[in-house]
């Protein structure tokens, strides 16, 4: 009686492990698939495999792509992209609501991967050249915005320059950083800087 209590004991147990195994490899897998459907949507648009692995996913809290990455972008925004990154590894980074892939070099070269939006944003390292193309990933549409260049928690930090008239006949060149609410849509400029 002992022995067979032990054996039923010892196969509930063996059955409940496999059970939390089979369940924890199908979560791994769904992970997976979701880095790999990323990466996949990455590729086709802008020719490179940043590798953005589960880990990198699970810390931005965003997922089930499948939901929102069906349709590739149109032609019209993948042109937008003035940059061949083919050869280049960007630098990678997590944070919650935001993925960041950092191609930059003598230029700033960003792409930031949210739940609903892919956003491209440069700056040439000389001149006034730089803005955004945040692409829509619900409306499959583009919009060309400000240089974005951070995001955090919902917040981009945005910047615009230009040359003219300053104050008292002062001719340059001059930026205003601002903060731009991606909830409310809202931004809130600081002061015009030379």
């Amino acid at each position: 009686m002992k022995v067979f209590f032990f054996l039923f004991a010892l196969s509930f147990i063996i059955s409940c492990s496999q059970d939390n195994c089979s369940k924890g490899k199908r979560q791994l897998i769904f992970t997976d698939n979701d880095s790999t459907i990323l990466n996949s949507w990455i590729v086709s648009v802008i020719k490179n495999n940043p590798r953005i692995n589960s880990q990198m996913i699970e810390l931005s809290k965003i997922n089930n792509f499948k939901n929102y990455l069906n349709k590739l972008p149109a032609d019209s925004f993948k042109t937008k992209i003035e940059y061949d990154l083919r050869n280049r590894l960007p630098k990678i980074f997590s944070t919650v609501n935001v993925i960041t892939l950092d191609f930059s070099n003598e230029d700033v070269i960003k792409f930031f991967i949210l739940k609903d939006k892919f956003i491209y944003s440069y700056h040439h390292s000389m001149g006034n050249n730089g803005h955004s193309v945040i692409y829509d990933l619900i409306k499959q549409k583009d919009t060309v915005f400000y240089c974005i260049d951070s995001l955090s928690n919902n917040i981009a930090y945005v910047n615009r320059e230009r040359y003219g008239l300053y104050e008292k006949n002062m001719m340059g060149h001059f930026w205003q950083r601002g903060t731009w609410d991606l909830n409310t849509g809202k931004i809130i400029w600081g002061k015009w800087e030379n």
